[in-house]
């Protein structure tokens, strides 16, 4: 089993496949559910019981609520900010600037998982682990550059990889090569299989084309990949 850890999670794969599920654990803060436990509780602010809806989750109070209920919460936001008039604009910035580094910390992140993945499969063609990219098995359900894709969330990520396969450079060059009609001449016998089984090519001996197979009437069409 290859194991991936970074600084906010780890990342587990079996060795099948670059497709396999992927298992994702995450450090968030916890969100203790209380459905069925107690369904009000009272706020010490303004003295009354009220529905927990009216309270804002609190993943650091036992009963995973706030003290205080969102109105009287609300209110003591507005008064601090009457108080000193620059204080919601130093909060802006101040949030700003958090969730500027909660992304460049995703970007690292996923970018090194990314990485490892690729990596740890090497290419399906020559088992090269160099210089290595993904490469969209069905060009028509591919969604987005997933090398581009690091601060997206991981659950469209995963959706991504499992329609891909990681290949190098150079075999990914002449892959696009044979489908734009070129005809490539210096290639290993694993690409000649990989085409066919991926995208219904095959190589005669001198070029490059499609696959046939034979219909009713004597009639060839191209057979589906």
């Amino acid at each position: 089993m290859a194991e991936y850890t970074a600084l906010l999670g780890t990342f587990t794969r079996m060795p099948d496949g670059i497709t396999t599920t992927i298992t994702i654990s995450l450090v968030r803060g916890k969100r203790i559910r209380t459905e069925g436990v107690m369904n009000s509780k009272e706020c010490p602010k303004c003295s009354t019981e009220k529905s927990l809806s009216a309270f804002a989750l609190c993943g650091t109070r036992k009963d995973g609520h706030d003290t205080w209920c969102k109105a009287c919460r609300n209110k003591a936001e507005r008064d601090r900010n009457l108080a000193d008039p620059t204080r919601a604009s130093r909060k802006s910035k101040a949030s700003y600037q958090r969730r500027k580094s909660k992304i460049k910390l995703q970007d690292a992140l996923t970018r090194g998982f990314l990485n490892w993945m690729k990596t740890d499969a090497g290419c399906v063609v020559t088992g090269s682990k160099d210089d290595l990219v993904y490469h969209h098995l069905d060009p028509e359900a591919k969604e987005f550059n997933i090398s581009e894709a690091t601060t997206m969330a991981i659950k469209r990520i995963m959706e991504e990889l499992d329609k891909v396969v990681v290949v190098d450079r150079p075999i990914h060059g002449k892959i696009h090569s044979i489908l734009d009609g070129d005809n490539v001449t210096e290639f290993p016998q694993e690409l000649v299989d990989f085409m066919e089984k991926h995208h219904g090519w095959t190589h005669d001996g001198e070029k490059w084309h499609p696959k046939l197979k034979v219909i009713e009437g004597g009639k060839k069409q191209k057979e589906s990949a």
